[in-house]
Protein backbone atom coordinates (compact mmCIF):
# COMPACT_ATOMS: atom_id res chain seq x y z
CA UNK A 1 0.00 0.00 0.00
CA UNK A 2 1.36 3.39 -0.74
CA UNK A 3 2.67 5.53 1.79
CA UNK A 4 -0.06 8.06 2.01
CA UNK A 5 -2.75 5.55 2.13
CA UNK A 6 -1.31 3.78 4.83
CA UNK A 7 -1.11 7.14 7.15
CA UNK A 8 -4.49 7.89 6.13
CA UNK A 9 -6.01 4.46 7.15
CA UNK A 10 -3.22 4.47 10.50
CA UNK A 11 -5.09 7.51 11.18
CA UNK A 12 -8.45 6.47 10.64
CA UNK A 13 -8.33 3.25 12.52
CA UNK A 14 -6.32 5.35 15.55
CA UNK A 15 -9.90 8.00 15.55
CA UNK A 16 -8.23 10.71 13.87
CA UNK A 17 -9.72 11.46 10.39
CA UNK A 18 -12.44 12.77 9.44
CA UNK A 19 -13.78 12.02 6.15
CA UNK A 20 -16.02 13.67 3.96
CA UNK A 21 -17.17 17.32 3.26
CA UNK A 22 -19.66 17.66 6.65
CA UNK A 23 -16.70 15.77 9.01
CA UNK A 24 -13.90 18.00 7.89
CA UNK A 25 -16.12 21.46 7.83
CA UNK A 26 -16.61 19.81 11.65
CA UNK A 27 -13.01 20.04 12.34
CA UNK A 28 -11.84 22.87 11.19
CA UNK A 29 -14.09 24.25 13.13
CA UNK A 30 -13.31 23.18 16.50
CA UNK A 31 -9.77 23.58 15.27
CA UNK A 32 -8.97 19.84 15.43
CA UNK A 33 -8.03 19.76 11.82
CA UNK A 34 -4.11 19.65 11.26
CA UNK A 35 -3.91 18.54 8.06
CA UNK A 36 -6.39 18.40 5.12
CA UNK A 37 -6.17 16.06 1.36
CA UNK A 38 -8.26 16.62 -1.02
CA UNK A 39 -8.57 14.01 -3.67
CA UNK A 40 -7.70 14.98 -7.41
CA UNK A 41 -11.26 14.83 -8.33
CA UNK A 42 -12.90 16.94 -5.55
CA UNK A 43 -15.07 19.31 -7.11
CA UNK A 44 -13.74 23.12 -7.67
CA UNK A 45 -16.57 24.46 -5.07
CA UNK A 46 -15.89 21.91 -2.47
CA UNK A 47 -12.06 22.86 -2.91
CA UNK A 48 -12.12 26.74 -2.52
CA UNK A 49 -15.17 26.18 0.27
CA UNK A 50 -12.36 24.15 2.14
CA UNK A 51 -9.59 26.43 1.47
CA UNK A 52 -11.65 29.22 2.79
CA UNK A 53 -11.84 27.22 6.04
CA UNK A 54 -8.50 26.24 6.94
CA UNK A 55 -7.09 29.20 7.06
CA UNK A 56 -3.92 27.57 9.59
CA UNK A 57 -4.67 24.64 8.02
CA UNK A 58 -1.89 22.82 5.42
CA UNK A 59 -4.68 21.75 2.37
CA UNK A 60 -3.10 19.56 -0.02
CA UNK A 61 -4.35 18.30 -3.79
CA UNK A 62 -2.92 14.82 -4.09
CA UNK A 63 -2.58 12.63 -7.29
CA UNK A 64 -5.55 9.91 -5.78
CA UNK A 65 -9.17 10.38 -6.60
CA UNK A 66 -12.26 9.38 -4.45
CA UNK A 67 -12.32 5.72 -5.44
CA UNK A 68 -9.23 5.41 -4.38
CA UNK A 69 -9.15 7.14 -1.01
CA UNK A 70 -12.61 5.17 -0.39
CA UNK A 71 -11.16 1.83 -0.95
CA UNK A 72 -9.61 1.12 2.86
CA UNK A 73 -12.88 2.87 4.53
CA UNK A 74 -15.37 1.11 2.20
CA UNK A 75 -16.55 5.13 1.80
CA UNK A 76 -15.99 6.97 -1.20
CA UNK A 77 -14.79 10.68 -0.23
CA UNK A 78 -13.24 14.09 -1.47
CA UNK A 79 -11.73 15.38 1.60
CA UNK A 80 -10.34 14.34 4.66
CA UNK A 81 -8.55 16.07 7.58
CA UNK A 82 -5.89 14.32 10.20
CA UNK A 83 -6.85 15.47 13.77
CA UNK A 84 -3.87 14.08 15.33
CA UNK A 85 -0.09 16.36 15.20
CA UNK A 86 1.99 13.38 15.14
CA UNK A 87 -0.27 11.32 12.43
CA UNK A 88 -0.56 14.40 10.36
CA UNK A 89 3.30 15.29 9.90
CA UNK A 90 3.52 11.26 9.09
CA UNK A 91 0.60 11.78 6.56
CA UNK A 92 2.77 15.23 5.25
CA UNK A 93 6.17 13.29 5.00
CA UNK A 94 4.04 10.93 2.68
CA UNK A 95 3.02 13.68 0.14
CA UNK A 96 6.16 14.58 -1.80
CA UNK A 97 5.93 15.77 -5.04
CA UNK A 98 2.31 16.57 -4.20
CA UNK A 99 1.24 20.04 -5.03
CA UNK A 100 0.35 21.91 -2.23
CA UNK A 101 -3.07 23.45 -2.61
CA UNK A 102 -2.29 26.22 0.29
CA UNK A 103 0.39 26.31 2.98
CA UNK A 104 -0.20 27.20 6.19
Amino acid sequence: MDKLLSALSLSRRAGHLAMGHDDVKHALRRGDAQLVILARDASARLTEEIRGLAEHVPVFQTRYTMDDFGQQPGRRFAVAAVTDRGLAELARKALPGEEAAKED
